[in-house]
């Protein structure tokens, strides 16, 4: 009688050991619950699997957490929607401040012949004014430059 029960032991022992190497290889999460949680999560008696309290919990917190990620996509999507309507903006502004208007091609042309009338004005004199005239050739491009950025602005200020 004592080796009937002594079998009927060791084989249901047996039969225990090998649910849970089943057990293991089907559902490895759990093993690592067991690994975190520091102890066995499921238990295994009369072969059956009865799953605590803790491993809902723990369903209970993934799927929260699952819940946050998408809220974090969604709020991250709604952020690149912005900076590409943003970068939209900005390039549109660019184009419209570079683009060449018939009234900064007036004043351009204006400026031109009124450098033309200085630069005759100071050939024509003598040696001091040869000086005046390579400080006037220095200060053009410096002067255009100051032009375009007046007249830029002043789109911007239009606008």
């Amino acid at each position: 009688m004592d080796n009937i029960l002594a079998a009927s032991k060791a084989k249901s022992q047996s039969s225990v050991q090998s649910n849970q190497h089943v057990y293991h290889q089907l559902v490895p999460q759990y093993a690592e619950l067991e690994e975190m949680h520091g102890g066995p999560v499921l238990n295994y008696t009369d072969n059956k699997i009865l799953i605590p309290a803790d491993v809902s919990r723990i369903r209970t917190e993934i799927s929260n957490e699952e819940g946050r990620v998408e809220r974090m996509d969604a709020l991250l999507q709604s952020v690149l929607q912005m900076s590409n309507q943003i970068h939209r903006k900005l390039d549109e502004i660019s184009m419209y401040l570079t683009k060449d208007s018939p009234e900064s091609a007036d004043k351009k042309l204006e400026f031109q012949n009124q450098a033309d009338k200085i630069d005759e004005y100071l050939t024509q004199g003598d040696k001091s004014n040869q000086e005046l005239h390579q400080v006037m050739k220095e200060l053009k491009p410096k002067l255009s430059m100051l032009l375009l950025q007046t007249q830029s602005s002043q789109v911007v200020f239009q606008s």
